[in-house]
């Protein structure tokens, strides 16, 4: 007896899939416009400032500072950030494509996807406090999705 896909699963990689094509057209986009020069980054902390309120800046002046550091590691490892994020999207796609196949391998493939992703986010911004928020908001959405996948292992074979 063949084995049934449930809607959650089903619903679990739509979602994915939303995600991982609009992250997908994201790295496209930021291929296609290349990396950020010295003026570019000048440019950005510009608008960042005109985009505040004194009480915000005030409130949180390593924001606009964590900002300015990211996109200087992000111009500095443009490369090696881009092709990271497309392998590891690929990697997330064919799983989550398995997994609507009802093959386990595909779990397996979106833990290292997940994986990767996190590994991303810790590696080039560790240390900033914009940083953590963001490994933080990678590690919970992982977390929870990897969770959610795993209560439908026992639909595939």
């Amino acid at each position: 007896m063949e084995k049934a896909r449930s809607n959650g699963l089903t619903a679990l990689c739509i979602l994915s899939w939303v995600w991982m094509v609009i992250a997908i057209w994201n790295s496209f986009t930021e291929l296609n416009t290349g990396r950020l020069t010295e003026a570019d980054i000048r440019a950005q902390k510009i608008i960042l400032i005109e985009s505040q309120t004194p009480e915000a800046i005030e409130a949180a002046p390593w924001m606009i500072e964590d900002s300015v550091t990211m996109l200087n590691i992000s111009s500095e490892n443009f490369t090696a950030m881009v092709v990271i994020n497309f392998v590891a999207l690929i990697i997330g796609l064919i799983g989550v494509f398995m997994m609507f196949q009802l093959r386990k391998l595909g779990f397996h493939l979106y833990i290292i996807y997940s994986l990767i992703s996190v590994g991303y986010w810790v590696y080039y911004f560790h240390g900033l406090t914009f940083g953590t928020i963001l490994i933080t908001i990678s590690v919970v959405f992982s977390m929870l999705f990897v969770i959610l996948y795993g209560t439908q292992l026992k639909k595939m074979s």
